[in-house]
């Protein structure tokens, strides 16, 4: 059997690779973590945000409109 000399390259490097690059990987990976918490609070709480700028402005939402025309007696 003939020896690959590829796979014997690539032992070697696998070997000498620079233990920074593992803390960059950990890097990266808490800094996505970080942006999808980020992105998932925006998401969470921007339609509230628009709701409430809505409401302040003058304007009213959509749930509001839909409600008033649902009552048909005052004290319902």
């Amino acid at each position: 059997m003939r020896v690959n000399n590829f796979k014997e390259l690539e032992k070697e490097e696998m070997k000498n690779l620079d233990p920074s690059l593992k803390r960059i990987k950990s890097s990266v990976n808490s800094n996505l973590g970080i942006f999808q918490f980020i992105g998932d609070m925006v998401e969470m709480f921007l339609p509230k945000l628009a709701s409430i700028l809505v409401n302040l402005t003058g304007g009213s939402s959509i749930n509001d409109d839909k409600g008033m025309r649902d009552k048909k007696y005052p004290n319902r």
